[in-house]
């Protein structure tokens, strides 16, 4: 039976239970797509990412993201939180990683700071599709609870897409964008009709003395949505660069990791738990940094 670690790694912060949380399963190969699946939806972050061995000479590494409800093509900060824990696995100098995502192939920047390390990551080249009609944008409104009026005339509503399609929704006022209480079904149920998998709405009113804020604060589809979206620190250059630590203690980098009971148990291909074969989950630590263990097989 082969056994897995498990991490939970709070990207973009180096202070605990700060910054956006992401699960990593390094050295994946061998699960299936179905335990992948099932094993993101046992974490229940936004993303979960399986990081696996190249299926070719044209990268150095695979990469695969699952939500709690589907595989998706690419994910900023479960990124960051993969090549940061790969680094630490694999004690890494500074260099660049390129890997296979299912949005493409790009590379990762690892540099080595001392006994820690930060990523960098490069974004697939931004696609704009053109801006949504009338009909369309109004029904996106109602369903953020947006009148017409809060909308930022610069910033028409759109699809973009670095590899993972999203509409971007500018308005006018922070205290609006704060206040959103967004009907989610029926999002979800515009995106599967408009060929996207979620909504930023953000805004460029900046306070004074207070750096421009943007919130990417829905993700249709997801059956649990868990926060009020990525905190994806994006350069204008497209890239985006991240601390996947967790903070530190005198015996080094710390990387959070998800609590892990003392008892075992299962989650099969079929969804169970507790029996047959499938993904066995034991409690304890292994690996540098320790971790959650998982056991494979029948």
């Amino acid at each position: 039976m082969s056994r897995y670690r498990i991490y939970q790694v709070d990207a973009f912060t180096t202070e605990k239970f700060r910054g956006n949380p992401a699960g990593v399963v390094p050295e994946a190969d061998g699960l299936s797509a179905v335990q992948m699946q099932l094993i993101a939806r046992e974490l229940n972050n936004s993303e979960t990412a399986f990081v696996l061995s190249p299926a070719g000479a044209d990268h150095d590494v695979w990469v695969r993201f699952f939500t709690p409800t589907t595989e998706v093509p690419s994910c900023g900060h479960a990124t960051i939180a993969a090549h940061y824990v790969r680094a630490l696995e694999k004690q890494l100098p500074t260099c660049t990683v390129v890997q296979k995502i299912k949005a493409g192939i790009l590379p990762v920047d690892v540099v080595k700071e001392g006994s820690d390390y930060r990523i960098v990551m490069t974004q697939g080249t931004p696609e704009f599709s053109e801006p949504l009609g009338a009909a369309q944008a109004e029904e996106i409104l109602v369903a953020l609870g947006l009148p017409a009026s809060a909308l930022d005339a610069r910033c028409p509503i759109q699809i973009v897409s670095t590899g993972h399609s999203k509409v971007l929704v500018g308005i006018r006022s922070r205290e609006t964008l704060n206040g959103l209480r967004p009907n989610l079904a029926r999002l979800a149920e515009i995106s599967g009709r408009i060929g996207c998998n979620g909504y930023f709405v953000f805004t460029l009113d900046v306070g004074l003395g207070r750096r421009p804020r943007s919130r990417p604060h829905v993700r249709a589809g997801d059956r649990h949505p868990r926060r009020s979206g990525d905190r994806e620190r994006q350069r204008p250059t497209g890239r985006l660069s991240g601390e996947a630590r967790a903070g530190r203690s005198a015996g080094g980098p710390v990387v959070l990791l998800r609590p892990a009971g003392r008892g075992a148990g299962a989650i099969g291909d079929g969804g169970s738990r507790g029996g047959g074969g499938g993904v066995e989950t034991e409690g304890g630590a292994s690996g540098g940094s320790g971790g959650r263990r998982l056991q494979v097989g029948a």
